[in-house]
């Protein structure tokens, strides 16, 4: 267990880029200040390596406590934190089962409102409905996917009727 305050707490975030990670960020800033404490920042970029890197770095900073938005493959990086009983709480991605047993979480309800968007866009008489994500393995992607075909579901039709792609990745300058 830890005993020592070094009062920093870590933050590795996948897209800095992303306005809701930005004003998140901001917050966390602002009310951690309040206690005294600072904040240890990076981007990962949606990358499972540069995350790993990241954490090691933060880690090397004796941080108090993570705040981490995992990439698809997070599961050594919150395995370690787990084993190295380093408070971590989880934003806008939860990975599913065990990866993330005894960690706290903040995020986003994505199945049902990606449900009522696409039973929105049906009423207004669209016919085909398109998913185009940056990248598959994100949970928040497949609760949207999921929220796509239970609207199918509920209205008797396949699949079919809608399209699911990947498009380019926005921290990726090569995919633009």
């Amino acid at each position: 267990p830890r005993t020592a305050s070094t009062e920093y707490s870590g933050r590795v975030s996948s897209a800095l880029s992303n306005p809701y990670f930005t004003a998140f960020v901001e917050y966390v800033e602002r009310e951690i200040a309040i206690s005294g404490f600072s904040l240890v920042l990076t981007d990962t970029h949606d990358d499972p390596v540069r995350e790993r890197r990241a954490v090691d770095e933060i880690l090397s900073h004796r941080v108090d406590a993570m705040i981490v938005a995992p990439t698809a493959d997070s599961g050594p990086v919150l395995d370690r934190l787990t084993r190295l009983q380093v408070p971590t709480v989880l934003i806008d991605r939860v990975p599913a089962g065990e990866l993330a047993a005894g960690m706290d979480a903040i995020g986003v309800e994505n199945i049902e409102p990606t449900a009522l968007l696409v039973d929105h866009l049906a009423r207004i008489g669209h016919t085909r409905i398109a998913l185009v994500v940056p990248r598959p393995g994100l949970t928040t992607i497949a609760e949207r996917a999921e929220g796509l075909h239970l609207w199918l579901e509920r209205n008797g039709l396949t699949p079919d009727n809608c399209l699911v792609g990947h498009g380019p990745d926005p921290n990726d300058p090569a995919s633009g």
